[in-house]
């Protein structure tokens, strides 16, 4: 099983939000967000920085989908 950050990206697109702003105000590194550029997993400590700074939930930032999916 893979791990997929597309609703994160989506919720970023209609916030009008950058990766960038991200990492501002969840406070996560550059690395973090690459990882996740490149759906690599990442620590819960960031995904609970990204749901406390977005006001959402594990649910809302990522979701596994099957190998060939992304």
């Amino acid at each position: 099983m893979n791990v997929s950050y597309q609703p994160l990206w989506k919720i970023l697109e209609d916030k009008k939000m950058k990766k960038k702003d991200l990492i501002e105000i969840a406070n996560i590194s550059e690395n973090c967000v690459a990882n996740m550029g490149n759906n690599k997993y990442i620590s819960m400590a960031n995904i609970s920085r990204i749901c406390e700074a977005l006001g959402c939930t594990p649910n809302d930032v990522f979701r596994f989908c099957a190998s060939d999916e992304r």
